[in-house]
């Protein structure tokens, strides 16, 4: 069985992934909790998101999930105009070791949602943020990263924020 979080119109959803439906296909049956805890990040408040996020996988783990997936934008939420973001999306890498270090602590899957990176392009010289997903094992490995790269965007955006320049 898989458990898995998600955002569906604002509220809180939790579903139940059972690959060993009677019916020969994977099965999710999802139930509503209103809780905005992680659908909703605190902006610019990435020790305080992850902590919420921390207890939802601690919780998720001991229900018998094998894995658990974070909403996009969870650690800071999207505000690349506000002068702390840039920062604060600095601290990546520390963040990503957490999420490793839950992984083998409580021997489930994370998938944390997307992290924002900041990048330093040598050519340009300018910096850039990118938005990257990555697959953590229940033994703490990274297995997959995923940078966005085509966006759907809305017309206030450019193309690509891989290439978001401040």
């Amino acid at each position: 069985m898989i458990l898995a979080s998600y955002s569906l119109n604002g509220s809180h959803v939790q579903g139940r992934l059972d690959p060993t439906s009677s019916r020969g296909h994977h099965s999710c049956l999802p139930f509503c909790d209103q809780n905005p805890a992680l659908t909703t990040p605190q902006p610019l408040q990435p020790a305080k998101n992850f902590a919420k996020a921390a207890e939802f996988i601690g919780s998720a783990a001991q229900k018998g999930a094998r894995l658990a997936v974070l909403p996009e934008y969870h650690l800071t939420n999207w505000l690349p105009e506000d002068p702390q973001f840039a920062p604060l999306c600095a601290q990546w890498e520390s963040y990503l070791e957490k999420y490793q270090g839950l992984a083998r602590k409580h021997s489930i899957c994370i998938v944390p949602g997307t992290i924002v990176q900041t990048y330093k392009d040598k050519e340009a010289g300018e910096d850039q943020l990118h938005n990257v997903a990555y697959f953590i094992d229940d033994n703490g490995e990274i297995l997959g990263r995923y940078q966005k790269k085509n966006l759907w965007c809305c017309p206030d955006y450019p193309a690509s924020i891989v290439a978001y320049t401040r």
